[in-house]
């Protein structure tokens, strides 16, 4: 009886099959609470929130790709680990809800809460040439109020986009009064890219640190360039100015070049340009350190 229980806890709590490790230790265990003992494990387990997550990640029509014809990868997977790190926390359903939702309405709104609002960046995308904008970016927004109340409310709205139901709840004229809720983001109906806008930059501490690192080091760089740009500038200035003298203009017709491709160039050639030369000291500073 102790083994079934068990076994129910693991595909209940968990998102992985029992080991026979575990699952003889738990069978050894003849301390009257070994059952809650397990339960309170798989519960601190991070793979909790995992399997939480799961019907949620579906509901919410979570993929890493975009859909549609050209199916291209999406970085959204943030959302997803703030879903599971929302189920780990046992956040309260009614914050887990308005974060959902509108996170980005909060007063100074964190990283998180923006993050949290993933939920309606995850409508397919479709990058085809050909379509029209504005019919996809209509159709992102009907997929996201019909997400919304299927999520929220279980209830399907799609027969309320185009008519009414004498005894459904939610009328036509409804349908578009929360459309409009929805229909005032920046979003196309044609992607130009794989994350298409509005986007967040999202680091870690760390790469915070090594980002912090990264500018210092930039402004440091361009102090070192000043003397020599202002340097070049000078020397660029006379390249540009002895240019117009030594170059001979162009033909403008009777224009024919042969090649032979083999290495060597035709007696013909000739070089044309300035007999300014740049110190190669200076150049290797300024285009490779």
């Amino acid at each position: 009886m102790l083994r079934h229980l068990f076994d129910d806890a693991i595909v209940v709590l968990a998102v992985f099959a029992p080991s026979a490790e575990q699952r003889g230790a738990c069978l050894r265990d003849r301390s009257p609470d070994a059952y809650t003992k397990v339960v309170d494990r798989l519960l601190a387990s991070p793979r909790y929130g995992e399997r939480m997550a799961l019907p949620w990640l579906d509901a919410a029509r979570y993929a890493d790709t975009n859909g549609y014809c050209g199916d291209k990868p999406r970085q959204i997977w943030l959302w997803r680990d703030w879903v599971i790190d929302a189920f780990n926390s046992n956040m309260p359903f009614d914050q887990f809800t308005v974060e959902q939702l509108a996170g980005d309405l909060f007063v100074n709104a964190t990283t998180r809460q923006r993050i949290a609002t993933g939920f309606n960046r995850n409508h397919m995308a479709n990058n085809e040439t050909g379509i029209i904008d504005e019919e996809y970016r209509v159709e992102y927004v009907v997929d996201r109020l019909d997400t919304t109340l299927t999520t929220w409310m279980g209830l399907t709205i799609g027969c309320a986009q185009c008519h009414d139901h004498k005894y459904d709840p939610i009328s036509h004229r409804d349908f578009y009064r929360l459309f409009a809720f929805f229909n005032n983001g920046p979003g196309k109906g044609l992607i130009s890219a794989e994350d298409p806008p509005p986007l967040i930059t999202v680091a870690s501490p760390e790469e915070k640190q090594h980002l912090a690192r990264l500018e210092a080091a930039a402004v440091t760089a361009r102090k070192k360039f000043a003397p020599l740009k202002t340097q070049l500038d000078i020397r660029i200035a006379a390249w540009e100015s002895d240019k117009e003298i030594s170059v001979p203009s162009a033909p403008v017709s009777d224009i024919l070049l042969y090649e032979p491709f083999d290495g060597s160039i035709s007696d013909q050639s000739g070089g044309l340009g300035t007999d300014l030369v740049f110190d190669l000291d200076l150049i290797f500073v300024v285009g490779y350190r």
